[in-house]
């Protein structure tokens, strides 16, 4: 069997759903399941609304908008105005409007349980739709199957029962056609939904591969395959016909946005092959992932946005000890702070993550009793992967550096954000 995965990019609007069922009807003979995002920039809309709703502000003028974004997609899309998916998109409404109206203590668990709706929304319009094009598709819950401890917005996967669950359910379901489902979202075990992080839908796509021994997952996106920069800030990209796992780990770590992080290692355990392929030119090979690879590799070139650099200073001149060091790793471990560089010197430990301002307010409160901190926001870090010389002198020369690191592979560039 095949498992596929689209992103919001290619069910932007009711012709690139079309699309996507078009590529879906080469397939759809074979055993198939299916893993979408929201539409377009729901995630982003839904976002502000459950912000709004946090502050028992204005959260119905953004969630109108976004009603009328789905309102106007099914206009286009089915052709019967007394269409079931009229109904049932209506009841769906309902339910986020009452979690919009509930009184919650935890911030991120209303954010779960608030943008999860993107995914569900976009999974049965879509479902709805690929079955009036003639193709038997199940809609199935991802909630039901992925399970997740309680770390609301980055939960992490229980595996053992994830597995369990999706052996068991998938498989019946298959029988009856091909399985659509939602990426990013998941459930903890008492049923309260989690996500798996931003952008979690490539994740979701390879945990159910792993579980049901896929012959191979598909990722669609708008560009040709993996390329060595973004296209959109490096001019003469180059596309890779083929990496291995590890150049792939090794990119999604460093911040390519092309793969979610987490997504190869699933894949990886099972020797699933991986393909990166474009929506837009589906009969083009695309870029394939698989283990065993022994190429030269080409340079790479790998930008993070909103950077913020945050340095910890002892505050009695002693030296930074280990002790020291694991009180921050293990207060920043427990806000879930993934570290993009860090660089120590005799007295301060100096670090680099994305840039969450409830994750530096929790940081500072935990820790500045015992260290001088310190931070800068509004910077970039570029990575340069299998860099050269003149790569990194063109990089160093175009902004003003606030810190660098280097390896014999990688040369990283922490500069001043350009507007």
């Amino acid at each position: 069997m095949k498992v596929f995965k689209f992103g919001g990019a290619s069910i932007k609007d009711a012709k690139a759903v079309r699309n996507m069922v078009d590529i879906i009807e080469n397939y759809h003979q074979e055993p198939l399941l299916v893993v979408v995002s929201a539409m377009g920039k729901t995630t982003n809309a839904l976002e502000l609304v459950q912000a709004a709703a946090w502050e028992k502000g204005d959260w119905k003028t953004e969630w109108e908008k976004r009603k009328m974004f789905h309102d106007e997609m099914m206009a286009n899309l089915f052709a019967d105005p007394e269409h079931e998916v009229f109904a049932v998109v209506d009841t769906l409404y309902f339910q986020l409007e009452e979690i919009l109206q509930t009184a919650w203590e935890d911030f991120n668990a209303m954010y779960d349980a608030v943008v999860s709706f993107g995914e569900i929304l976009s999974s049965t319009i879509i479902a709805h739709y690929i079955n009036t094009r003639g193709i038997a598709c199940k809609w199935l819950d991802a909630r039901s199957v992925i399970k997740t401890d309680e770390r609301f917005r980055e939960a992490w996967i229980s595996w053992d029962m994830t597995t369990q669950r999706i052996k068991m359910d998938v498989p019946m379901l298959l029988e009856e056609g091909m399985v659509l489902t939602q990426g990013f979202i998941g459930s903890t075990i008492s049923g309260e939904t989690t996500t798996l992080a931003r952008e979690g839908s490539d994740f979701s796509a390879a945990i159910f591969a792993n579980a049901l021994d896929a012959e191979s997952a598909t990722i669609w996106k708008d560009v040709p395959g993996i390329l060595n920069a973004d296209p959109k800030r490096v001019a003469n990209t180059v596309k890779f016909e083929e990496i291995s796992y590890y150049e792939a780990a090794e990119m999604t770590f460093y911040g390519a946005s092309v793969i979610h992080p987490k997504t190869i290692k699933p894949l990886a355990d099972k020797e699933i092959p991986l393909l990166v392929k474009s929506f837009e030119h589906p009969e083009d090979e695309g870029t394939r992932i698989h283990r065993g690879l022994k190429t030269a590799p080409l340079p790479n070139i790998i930008f993070k946005d909103n950077q913020v650099m945050m340095t910890f200073k002892v505050r009695d001149l002693a030296f930074l000890n280990e002790e020291n060091l694991s009180l921050i790793f293990h207060l920043l471990n427990r806000f879930n702070i993934k570290l993009n560089m860090l660089q120590n010197t005799a007295l301060s430990l100096t670090v680099c993550f994305d840039n969450r301002l409830e994750k530096i307010q929790e940081v500072k409160e935990a820790l500045e009793d015992q260290f001088i901190i310190t931070f800068q926001e509004d910077l970039q870090l570029i990575t340069l992967r299998n860099y050269t010389i003149p790569l990194v002198e063109e990089y160093a020369a175009a902004h003003e550096i606030i810190a660098e690191q280097k390896s014999r592979s990688v040369f990283q560039l922490l500069v001043r954000q350009l507007d």
